[in-house]
């Protein structure tokens, strides 16, 4: 430990004469001891405080301390009549107030006032001058800091310069040797055009990679320079996107799912910033423009990987004012020679190429390096791997260590010329880790560990998604890797579908953080079947899932983690609860949910699928309270934008509970349910839950009677599909067109007008409905037809449950509750003996149809859960009407089927949207026309 103690003479007196004087330096000594690590005690005539000199970074640490406590010892001035800061290891308690005043005397005292003892005076030596020893303290003179002069630092500064400045304007590509400060002649040579403003960096080669070499580019300085320049909206979208994309970054890769999200974060990023330039106050440009050059440098080309480079050229390429742009490069030669791919896939940007050989350039001076920087640089580097550089002075702080201490050392590293850039913490000497590892020794793990401690603190914030592949990156750090964390980054790349980590786990049977044994002891076999049949639910086909009916899991040890127990469960529940197959799905989910009571993993669908299989035994209050349950669970929407793919569970859970209050009938509910699901995967843009959520709340519209508005939800995901066949286009297809058809008001009655080009069963229903109402009575006939063959083709009662089911627009909803076929044929037949009671057909014939629909109402219709249930029994009531069925008959299709509508009506917990219900939905209005003609209302 080292002992400080701070001396004043005549302080009490002072205290009354330089009352804010005394109160700022003992404020500023406490101050600044805190952010050493320290603690003060105060005694009756000085202050003392103890500092750690085993934690990292004590060197670095007390410099910033005698830095801070000089210069405002050095304001104070005059006022002060004497004062000593005394700093040592040895200082005897009976002796520290004869020893201050001794040293505060003006005959010892020439300079600061600031004592450190002679074991101190080596370890700072490097940084502080000293002079005047007395009695083994020497007093601290002035500040030094390690440094190499400017034309030492970068030799190559104005020669880089003056190449650029030949024919200047043009996009140029630097190459050459990796060490020869080719960024930093580009930023000499861009200063004057920039002043005050920063450029737009993009750092190919450095840190992390996928969408982290973009979101770092959003600096501190950069969103300083984009305020007040751009409007709110459009910076809010932007920090939302970097944010979200930020906690991406351990992934590294720019998985499928968030090339979106990348791609729309780094357009708005380059059109921010292009207008942000032009905004800025400067001397008019020579084109007429105001404002600043807008300067990109894109660093290190070589280091970025395909589909990252293909998304910044194609953002560039799509920008309007790209050749307002000029943009510069840097790359290292191999072999003597500009990389082939780097010429063909930059030359679209960079019309001029400069290489600089070897012979260019001469050899660069030898850098010695205090030991305490050596430390410094090695963090920074590790450091850098995972995080952005001015992230640094948070993560010291919150590892308990001044947020000054890395703002100071990379400070001195750039003048030394160990860096360029403190915005870039890379060494520029080669062998670098193996030097440094060498140089501090037991100091390395020290840092590992203190870059393990923020990793595993922002994953289990939420601040960054875990991935297998940075659990092999955290396991090179040393310690265990907790079971809780490794089952987190399974689900995690499950749900990206990047894999490719896992697989080679599988392959080499080496699970990350597995204790020695784990063959034995079966954690290597249980996580690879719930990989397998996590992955299945998630992105496998039916018949995928359906294996596992016949794949059990390993037997469980007594010792294994209860969460992958409990995760085994709740993958067992859902591959039977998919299959309908509800008496073990409730084996299963009772020990699931047990076991999660335990666990409280929010990621485990316990409640969600309890709810399922409630509602497929068709209790329709169980299944809405276990819905409820399972968004108290994921946590409340307003407070658990994590932004991350954890919250995947809460978004399943809201559009499970949309689609369960559609069915039983309270719409205004399942609406917003729906807008929440919607807005909690909004993060991910195109993903495929939010765009269910989307289309059920077009349904939930289109039910309302919001045709129009039902039309344009259905329409805007229509935008993002591809032209070519596929199931999710065929639905979409389907259900613009019958929005289409009811939005015209049935005016012209076109059934034909518009169809889907490729109908699936859902367009074969829709359209059947089109033209029964367009009085195309024979088409309606050979379409129901059709319809009924489909559903023949439709299989039994199989349900996607995790992963967003696109094969009809009934899918995850109706098909919840009874089989596709069933509901299909009964659409059918319903459209069939409508189209039969308008056409001229024997009267056996039409005795059959009502017969049939008899049976199909009393036998088939559910009690509870059909939103259909109006349209049912209007065309029944159409047909006893067409057939001229007895009144009585008429009389009683209609009270029945009016009954229902007003019971699912009133579930309905909002009046507007009841109202709209009864009275804008077509077939509603049209049951309850009838009901007004037979006096039941």
């Amino acid at each position: 430990m080292v002992q400080i103690l701070f001396f004043m003479r005549f302080r009490t007196q002072l205290r009354r004469t330089r009352p804010v004087l005394i109160s700022r330096l003992e404020s500023a000594f406490v101050d600044t001891v805190e952010n050493a690590g320290g603690q003060c005690t105060q005694k009756r005539r000085l202050l003392s405080a103890v500092l750690p000199d085993s934690r990292s970074f004590f060197v670095l640490d007390m410099v910033i301390f005698l830095e801070t406590l000089k210069k405002h010892l050095e304001e104070a001035g005059r006022d002060l009549a004497g004062h000593a800061l005394v700093v040592g290891r040895n200082i005897q308690p009976a002796e520290s107030e004869q020893l201050c005043r001794m040293l505060s005397g003006s005959a010892v005292s020439r300079c600061s006032g600031i004592w450190c003892e002679g074991d101190l005076l080596k370890e700072l030596e490097p940084f502080l001058n000293f002079e005047t020893l007395f009695k083994g303290f020497g007093e601290l003179k002035n500040f030094k800091s390690p440094s190499r002069p400017a034309e030492l630092l970068f030799p190559y500064r104005e020669k880089i310069s003056r190449a650029l400045s030949q024919n200047s304007g043009k996009n140029t590509l630097l190459t050459g040797l990796r060490f020869i400060g080719k960024r930093d002649g580009i930023y000499h040579y861009c200063a004057p055009f920039l002043g005050d403003a920063p450029a737009l960096v993009f750092r190919f080669g450095s840190g992390c990679k996928g969408c982290a070499v973009f979101t770092d580019a959003l600096s501190p300085a950069l969103r300083s320079f984009l305020s007040g320049k751009i409007p709110r909206e459009t910076l809010d979208d932007l920090y939302s996107l970097g944010d979200f994309l930020f906690r991406e970054r351990l992934s590294g890769k720019l998985f499928p799912s968030i090339k979106e999200e990348t791609r729309l974060f780094l357009k708005i990023l380059l059109e921010s910033y292009i207008k942000a330039s032009h905004s800025q106050n400067a001397n008019p440009r020579p084109n007429g423009t105001s404002g600043i050059k807008p300067i990109l440098i894109l660093e290190d080309l070589s280091g970025a990987r395909d589909e990252t480079a293909a998304l910044f050229r194609e953002a560039f390429n799509s920008l309007d004012s790209k050749d307002e742009v000029l943009v510069f490069g840097t790359s290292p030669i191999q072999g003597g020679e500009v990389p082939q791919n780097i010429i063909h896939d930059w030359a679209g940007i960079f019309p001029r190429i400069l290489k600089f050989a070897p012979e260019d350039f001469p050899a660069g001076g030898k850098i010695n390096m205090p030991a305490p920087l050596w430390e410094a640089a090695y963090c920074f580097a590790l450091f850098g791997k995972f995080f952005p550089p001015w992230l640094f002075p948070r993560l010291f702080e919150e590892e308990g260590l001044s947020r000054k201490t890395p703002e100071k050392a990379l400070v001195m590293l750039k003048e030394l010329g160990f860096i360029d850039t403190a915005q870039d913490p890379r060494p520029l000497i080669p062998d670098f880790y193996s030097r440094a590892e060498k140089i501090l020794g037991e100091g390395v793990e020290k840092i590992r560990g203190m870059l393990r401690s923020r990793l595993l603190s922002w994953v289990n914030s939420g601040g960054l998604n875990p991935s297998f592949g940075f659990l092999d990156k955290l396991a090179e750090l040393g310690g265990r890797i907790d079971d809780a964390l490794v089952l987190r980054a399974l689900r995690v790349d499950v749900i990206k579908g990047t894999c490719a980590g896992i697989a080679k786990a599988i392959e080499k049977n080496a699970w990350p953080g597995a204790p020695a044994g784990t063959a034995r002891n079966g954690r290597a076999g249980l996580l690879t079947w719930i990989y397998q049949s996590q992955n299945a639910l998630v992105n496998g086909s039916e018949k995928e899932i359906q294996s596992f009916q016949d794949k059990p899991p390993p037997e469980l040890p007594p010792s294994v983690f209860p969460g992958f127990k409990a995760q085994v469960h709740a993958n067992l529940a859902c591959i039977f609860l998919s299959v309908k197959d509800t008496a073990f799905a409730e084996e299963a989910l009772s020990r699931a949910m047990l076991l999660n009571q335990n666990v409280k993993d929010p990621s485990v669908p316990a409640y969600r699928l309890f709810a399922l299989w409630r509602l497929f035994n068709g209790h329709f209050v169980d299944a809405i309270e276990y819905i409820n349950f399972a968004i108290d669970q994921s946590a409340p929407v307003e407070t658990s934008y994590q932004k991350n793919d954890e919250t995947q569970e809460q978004i399943k859970s809201l559009y499970f509970a949309a689609c369960i209050n559609y069915l039983y009938g309270n719409l205004a509910k399942a609406e917003r349910f729906a807008y929440n699901a919607e807005k909690a995967a909004a993060w991910f843009t195109r993903a495929p839950w939010a765009e269910k959520a989307r289309f059920i709340r077009g349904r939930i519209l289109f039910e309302t009677g919001a045709y129009g508005k039902a039309l344009e939800l259905f329409s805007s995901l229509l935008k993002n599909e591809d032209e070519k066949p596929s199931p999710k286009r065929q639905t979409l297809e389907a259900w613009a067109y019958r929005s289409r058809f009811f939005a015209s008001g049935l005016s012209g009655r076109n059934w034909a007008a518009e169809q889907p080009k490729n109908p699936n069963a859902d367009a074969l229903a829709f359209m059947a409905e089109a033209a029964f109402l367009s009085g195309s009575f024979k088409e309606t006939l050979d379409l129901a037809g059709d319809l009924l063959k489909k559903s023949a083709e439709a299989g039994g009662a199989f349900t996607f449950i995790e992963q967003a089911d696109w094969q009809s627009g009934f899918s995850q909803c109706e098909y919840l509750l009874e089989p596709r076929a069933a509901h299909l044929k009964r659409l059918a037949l319903m459209y069939r003996s409508l189209a039969l009671s308008c056409l001229q057909y024997p009267a056996e014939e039409k005795a059959k149809t009502v017969s049939l629909m008899r049976k199909i109402l009393r036998e088939e219709l559910l009690p509870d859960g059909d939103p259909n249930d109006s349209f049912y029994y209007f065309a029944f009531y159409s047909v006893l009407k067409n057939t001229a069925s007895p009144q009585v008959d008429i009389s009683t299709a209609v009270s029945m089927g009016f009954k229902r509508l007003q019971r699912r009506a009133s579930r309905i917990d909002d009046t507007p949207a009841r109202q709209s219900y009864l009275s804008a939905n077509y077939w509603n209005r049209a049951l309850t026309l009838a009901a007004k003609e037979y006096k039941l209302i």
